[in-house]
C-alpha cells in the first residue's frame, strides 16, 4: 500500500517535470505519458473509496499535506513560486486525469480535491477542465502577435 501512496503522491510532485512540457506541440504527449503513469493508481484508489465522502477527504487531505511539506522544505524566497507551480500541475495535468478516469467517483473525487485546496489556500483557487478543452486553449502567435489560420484559397477574392 506505501508503494501505492508513493505513486498517489508522486502525481503531485516534482511539477517542474511536467510543466516544461506545457506547450502546444508537446502538451498531448506529455498529457498521456502523465496519465499512463499515475491514472492506474488513482482509477484504484479513487474505486477504493468511492461512496465515502470521508475516505476521499482523507485522501485528498493526504495529498495537500505532502504538498504543504514540499512548500515548506523549500527556503522562504521560494514557495511562492513552487506554489504557481503546483497549482498549474494540479490544473493542467492532475485535474484533467481525474475526468478522464471516465468514472463518476473520479469526476467528483476532482471537484472535493479543488474543494480541499480551496479551503487549505483560498486564495490559489483554481478551474477544472478536460485536456482537450486546454489544448484548444493554445493559440499561434509569432512574436507575441495572434495569427489567424490561413484561409483557403477558394475562400479569396
Amino acid at each position: 500500500m506505501d508503494a501505492d501512496r508513493d505513486i498517489l503522491q508522486a502525481a503531485l510532485c516534482r511539477p517542474r517535470d511536467w510543466l516544461e512540457n506545457f506547450q502546444r506541440r508537446t502538451y498531448p504527449e506529455a498529457f498521456r505519458d502523465y496519465q499512463a503513469r499515475f491514472a492506474p493508481a488513482y482509477r484504484v484508489a479513487v474505486a477504493e473509496t468511492a461512496g465515502d465522502g470521508d475516505a476521499q477527504k482523507a485522501l485528498a487531505e493526504e495529498l495537500l499535506a505532502v504538498l504543504d511539506q514540499e512548500r515548506k522544505r523549500r527556503p522562504f524566497w521560494d514557495r511562492g513560486a513552487l506554489a504557481v507551480d503546483q497549482r498549474q500541475l494540479a490544473a493542467i495535468y492532475f485535474s484533467p486525469m481525474l475526468l478522464a478516469l471516465d468514472m463518476e467517483e473520479g469526476r467528483e473525487f476532482c471537484k472535493l480535491f479543488r474543494d480541499a485546496w480551496t479551503a487549505r489556500w483560498p486564495k490559489e483557487t483554481y478551474g477544472i477542465t478536460t485536456a482537450e478543452n486546454i489544448q484548444t486553449g493554445f493559440k499561434t502567435t509569432f512574436m507575441g502577435i495572434p495569427l489567424e489560420r490561413r484561409q483557403e484559397k477558394n475562400d479569396w477574392l
